[in-house]
């Protein structure tokens, strides 16, 4: 869990549009995996789903903030495991987030996102796009984990907890 001192700095906004808007906002594309991003973006266009999606590029923390609070879903990433920074400040901003998490490490980390991966990215976000109600579930569960979870308070008082047990969990 990885804290995060900025939540009153951040809005939220939880969005109930009918054609959200998706952002990305690559730090570095290749470690994103914004080629497969893209490719899964236009493929649903191509089919004939209705949304906006921007490439958020270039903007102070405060900018993106913003700009995550105008958002309905963040895809974060495909190829390294999530979420980390920014997923966890679009999920205090209110938005349903896609990113990679690890499949086989779910009894350990289990954050209320989508998880994509190059194989099933497409699937998945035609999954958000066509269930309403769950996209606007995850974005209200992802914002009560991330408040809890990258709480910088929590996460100290965990780790002290942790100091005095035989056995731990994964901090």
């Amino acid at each position: 869990y990885l804290p995060l001192s900025k939540e009153k700095k951040i809005i939220c906004n939880i969005r109930a549009r009918k054609e959200p808007l998706f952002v990305h906002a690559p730090s570095r594309s290749g470690i994103k995996g914004s080629n497969f991003i893209i490719e899964a973006i236009d493929k649903l266009k191509n089919t004939g789903y209705q949304f906006t999606f921007e490439v958020i590029q270039n903007l102070t923390n405060s900018e993106l903030l913003k700009k995550l609070s105008e958002a309905d879903i963040l895809v974060d990433e495909v190829l390294l495991h999530g979420p980390g920074v920014l997923s966890s400040e679009a999920m205090l901003a209110g938005c349903a987030v896609a990113t990679r998490t690890l499949e086989d490490h779910k009894d350990i980390f289990n954050p209320p996102v989508t998880s994509i991966n190059p194989k099933n990215i497409h699937s998945q976000l035609k999954y958000l796009l066509d269930n309403f109600n769950y996209r606007i579930e995850l974005a209200e569960k992802g914002r009560e984990f991330a408040k809890l979870h990258n709480n910088p308070a929590n996460i100290a008082s965990e780790m002290i907890q942790n100091l005095t047990r035989d056995t731990c969990d994964y901090t």
